[in-house]
């Protein structure tokens, strides 16, 4: 029944038009990748590389295309907008149950548990993400209960068959989000832990150290478990544009005065994980619930809550730099005001103990009520509050929140029906309130938007006869918002912009360094803007069509650089970084190839009688054909991204292809005439998979283990 109410409660909060379905992530990114995936996997064929983006790209070793998490099999049958919506409907179900198992591991009644697992789901932390179409976000937000309740029974009695459901259930979390909340999780959960099974005594270090390393050990489990999507995923990360660790890096983005203000009224700002409004009660509560330190559960949330903000703040703390270089793997990720998540959990949990409690000593009653004129004061002098309510508005709810929660927790003097008005009461306007949160929310992060130029380019290519199967997908040049970064999956075309989450170096930083800029250091989803100086920026690309930003027309190019070419002569580099500062007042590409490695058989300049041909006679995502002849020994230049796992058929002879003009790939050629086939294959996959299978039996097994 809790799941039930859960779940249709976020679909009154998410599926509304103009919401979920139309948020930025899910439109311009997530929906491109389900289509691309499981069209493909519906025609019969494995989509290993995605040739429409980023002048082409690794697809399914990226872990946002989430291809071996398991529910995601609903895309093979539904489009991808209802199968979104019917994994919102299990997620949702599978949090308020998680939810509801914690509360009660931690020592709360059925009621209690039952509102803050209502609550959790329609607070900011949780509808914030979705807002802003980060699906894999929430999806991994929804097994955190689950977590920790496993984690905390793994503490109470620890067992080999509890942490073989425990990396069981962490390696089907880490298969359907991202990396970092999978780490931000072990981080946070492995700190409440600590804290709430310190030792009280000399004797007691170890049964403190035992789960600890139990659950530590559950997380190599797991990924061991997830090996055959994060093998491939580890390859691609050390071809990836993510900078050298730095402080700044890793503090980017991380939480400002916006998001601390968003604990206590919701604030219109465009930063998603800045969105952390839960109400002025569970806020109230929550702070209330700190002094429950005879508790060990409360003071293991109690110290989760502050460490979690310390972290969320990141430089704006002194305690960042040493965390930076203490605590491993911070200086791996970005963005880490997104540890407000785990602050917000913890408030709930600590909200919904405090409320559980009869009766309550008096200080901690007028704590919360004080919490709650606070948040009323502040809600009513914040400039960015009274964007999205009235003065009345911003005032009335946390102060008869406040009221009321001060009346509930000394209820012993009231009788059934006054309970029973006070609980529908302080949960219908704690609920009104994390509505109107979640409406903020979609306000602020959803615009509607429409991309004129997607549907015409695609009609002046199929026109043109360009959008053939068989043949490589023509590149253009649409600058954002005219179209979507990844809109050629769907339409057929290619370009050398694209949203990813990581992108290859080597094209990253071609496309910045070829057009005169920075490479950027932080912001590696896009290309930058001023990337786009005409409709045709790069034309060493192979650009057929552009569109001018400044005049908003479609360009035809007059001439186009071969998609193949034989060259007789290359330069040798001394590594990528030489080759990008040649480009531009370098060697003529079209003559000679740039290379970071000899070749004996080509000289660094073509014989005067050399003469060299190419044509694509079929090109597929994972196998190019190419017709080559030459009069002397050559080299073979695709307009395509380099990639460790490409090889080419040379002769009956396969050779690995080599990294040329930054980003193209290249394979030596004898002279005469030949059919030179290009072959991806992802070199981790098959040993990712035997490593999963393994682990996955081994943990069958510890599971038929009695406790």
């Amino acid at each position: 029944m809790l799941a039930a109410l859960g779940s249709l409660l976020a679909c009154v909060l998410h599926l509304p038009p103009g919401r979920l379905l139309s948020s930025a992530d899910w439109t311009r990114f997530h929906v491109f990748n389900r289509e691309y995936l499981y069209g493909a996997l519906r025609a019969g064929h494995l989509p290993l590389w995605n040739p429409h983006v980023g002048l082409g790209r690794p697809f399914l070793a990226d872990v946002e295309t989430a291809f071996f998490y398991p529910p995601h099999l609903i895309n093979l049958a539904l489009t991808p907008d209802l199968a979104l919506a019917v994994l919102l409907v299990l997620h949702t179900g599978l949090l308020c149950m998680g939810m509801a198992l914690v509360a009660s591991a931690l020592g709360m009644r059925r009621n209690a548990a039952a509102a803050v697992a209502l609550a959790f789901v329609a607070c900011g932390a949780v509808s914030a993400p979705l807002a802003a179409g980060q699906v894999l976000w929430f999806q991994g937000i929804a097994y955190l209960p689950l977590v920790l309740w496993l984690a905390v029974r793994l503490q109470d009695q620890p067992c080999l068959r509890r942490a073989g459901g425990l990396a069981l259930l962490l390696a089907l979390q880490l298969l359907g989000t991202h990396p970092q909340l999978f780490w931000m999780q072990a981080v946070g959960v492995t700190f409440f832990l600590t804290v709430r099974g310190w030792p009280q005594s000399r004797q007691a270090w170890r049964g403190w150290l035992v789960p600890i390393g139990i659950w530590l050990a559950a997380h190599a489990w797991a990924l061991l478990l997830a090996a055959v999507q994060y093998l491939p995923f580890f390859e691609l990360v050390t071809q990836g544009n993510r900078q050298a660790p730095s402080l700044a890096l890793a503090g980017a983005w991380s939480l400002g005065s916006p998001g601390l203000a968003s604990l206590l009224f919701p604030v219109p700002v465009g930063n998603w994980s800045d969105h952390l409004f839960s109400g002025s009660a569970v806020l109230a509560l929550g702070v209330g619930g700190m002094l429950l330190r005879r508790e060990h559960n409360a003071r293991a949330l109690t110290a989760l809550a502050l460490f979690a903000t310390v972290l969320a703040l990141g430089p704006a703390t002194p305690l960042f730099a040493p965390a930076f270089h203490l605590l491993p793997g911070l200086s791996l990720f970005r963005a880490h005001g997104r540890f407000g998540l785990l602050t917000v959990f913890a408030l709930f949990l600590l909200a919904g103990l405090l409320l559980d409690q009869t009766q309550t000593a008096r200080r901690g009653r007028i704590l919360v009520l004080v919490v709650s004129c606070l948040a009323a004061l502040l809600a009513l002098a914040y400039p960015a509050a009274r964007q999205v309510m009235n003065p009345l508005a911003r005032v009335a709810p946390p102060l008869a929140l406040g009221l009321l929660c001060f009346l509930w927790l000394d209820r012993q003097h009231l009788g059934p029906i006054h309970r029973m008005v006070f609980a529908i009461a302080l949960a219908g306007l704690t609920l009104f309130q994390l509505g109107l949160g979640a409406l903020v929310g979609y306000r602020t992060l959803v615009t509607q938007q429409e991309y004129p130029a997607e549907r015409p380019v695609a009609n002046v290519l199929a026109g043109q006869g360009l959008l053939q199967d068989g043949q490589p997908p023509p590149r253009v040049s649409l600058p954002y918002p005219f179209a979507r970064e990844n809109a050629g999956m769907r339409f057929g075309w290619s370009t050398f912009s694209g949203y990813s989450g990581l992108w290859l170096e080597r094209t990253w930083s071609y496309i910045h360094q070829a057009a005169g800029l920075q490479v950027p250091a932080s912001a590696v989803a896009f290309p930058a803007a001023n990337v786009y100086r005409g409709p045709f920026p790069l034309p060493d690309t192979s650009l057929v069509l552009g569109l001018d930003p400044q005049t908003k027309r479609l360009a035809q190019a007059t001439t186009v650089a071969p998609r193949a070419q034989v060259l007789g002569a290359a330069l040798v580099a001394a590594g990528l970084e030489q080759v990008l500062q040649s480009l531009g007042h370098g060697p003529d590409l079209r003559r000679v190839a740039l290379l970071e490695e000899s070749i004996p058989s080509l000289p660094m300049r073509a014989a005067p009688e050399f003469q060299g041909s190419a044509q694509i006679l079929h090109f597929a995502p994972e196998t190019i054909s190419v017709k080559v002849a030459a009069t002397h020994p050559g080299l073979l230049v695709l307009g395509e991204a380099y990639y460790p796992g490409w090889t080419a058929e040379v002769g009956g002879q396969e050779l690995p292809s080599l990294p040329a003009n930054a980003w193209m790939r290249a394979v030596p050629i004898p002279a005469g005439q030949q059919v030179v086939t290009f072959r991806y294959h992802s070199p981790w996959l098959v040993p990712g998979a035997l490593l999963s299978l393994l682990s996955l039996a081994l943990a069958l097994l510890a599971l038929r283990r009695p406790d």
